[in-house]
């Protein structure tokens, strides 16, 4: 089973894991046994992309993953 809190904290921790993620994102989270479907790293790839955009003001910038299951 996947330990998204524990990705998320090793990704505010480890520079390089974090550069890596933010260039594949959906291969980093297949290391962690965690695969996704076509749409799903489409939609990830996006956010990611969004959140580099340079920001109006002043402001933290972050991305945040979230895994929905629906029944």
């Amino acid at each position: 089973m996947v330990d998204l809190s524990d990705l998320e904290k090793r990704l505010n921790k480890d520079a390089e894991l974090r550069a890596k993620f933010l260039k594949n994102p959906a291969a980093v989270l297949k290391e962690e046994g965690l695969v996704l479907n076509t749409q799903m790293k489409k939609d990830l790839k996006e956010l990611l992309a969004k959140a580099k955009e340079p920001k109006k003001g002043v402001g933290a910038r972050g991305v945040g993953v979230s895994i929905r299951i629906r029944f």
